[in-house]
């Protein structure tokens, strides 16, 4: 069977996805910093996410679980009366072991959501690159590698990871779209230096001078765990 690797450069506002088709394997992508989050608490031991839309429903999704913790950002930093902004620093093992979690962001969540009837729907980060690759490698359909973006536009962080699964990817796919040898092209250009490419987009920068610098070199990490987190049925929780 013929398979095709697309790539979504950004979720426009009107907030539609077509995978390329109805089993597609997709991976949902925000670099800066949702996924990398996501995959992080489950690295340290989270038990489940669910992704809100909104910090009024990641409220009344904790309302349903007292239990829960809540985590997420607008405008980059932390709500108030959340226990975690969208840093994976602060999603430690001794944070997040066993919990499960409400998230929202501004951007990640979103897409998520977007995409929650595709299945199945991985979680990408560099944190967990080549597991989520290998997961779409051997699941035998057409893949979409989807970027989150930045209020319905394109960002550059997001398309140069979606490169680095093309890259890899490639061997696997018997065709590109014209998006997916495009961030490709990116990679090929800009990988050399993750974390340097990265700080130098307009989201990393806009990070810079939130102060969190530091994140952009924790996200920038490859291969530095093999989990992957996949939502289904609105929650994501890890590949078994």
């Amino acid at each position: 069977m013929s398979r095709t690797l697309d790539v979504l450069l950004y979720l426009d506002e009107g907030g539609q996805v077509r995978p390329p088709t109805a089993d597609a394997a997709v991976v949902a992508i925000d670099i800066l910093r949702a996924t990398s989050t996501i995959t992080t608490a489950f690295m340290n031991g989270a038990r489940s996410i669910s992704p809100a839309l909104t910090p009024g429903e990641a409220l009344e999704t904790r309302d349903l679980s007292p239990l829960m913790l809540l985590g997420g950002e607008r405008g980059g930093v932390l709500i108030p009366g959340f226990d975690f902004g969208n840093s994976p620093r602060e999603y430690t093992a001794e944070a997040v072991r066993g919990r499960d979690i409400a998230f929202t962001t501004t951007n990640g969540t979103r897409l998520m959501r977007a995409l929650s009837e595709s299945e199945p729907l991985y979680i990408g980060s560099y944190l967990n690159l080549s597991s989520v690759c290998e997961a779409v490698a051997g699941a035998g359909t057409d893949a979409l590698i989807a970027c989150a973006g930045t209020h319905g536009a394109f960002t550059l962080d997001d398309a140069l990871f979606a490169g680095a699964c093309v890259s890899r990817l490639r061997p696997a796919f018997d065709e590109l779209t014209d998006t997916a040898l495009a961030a490709m092209a990116l990679w090929e250009i800009m990988g050399d230096d993750v974390v340097a490419s990265t700080s130098a987009t307009w989201h990393g920068r806009k990070l810079i001078e939130l102060g969190f610098g530091a994140d952009i070199e924790f996200c920038g990490r490859i291969d530095v765990t093999d989990v992957r987190p996949v939502l289904s049925s609105g929650v994501i929780t890890l590949s078994r």
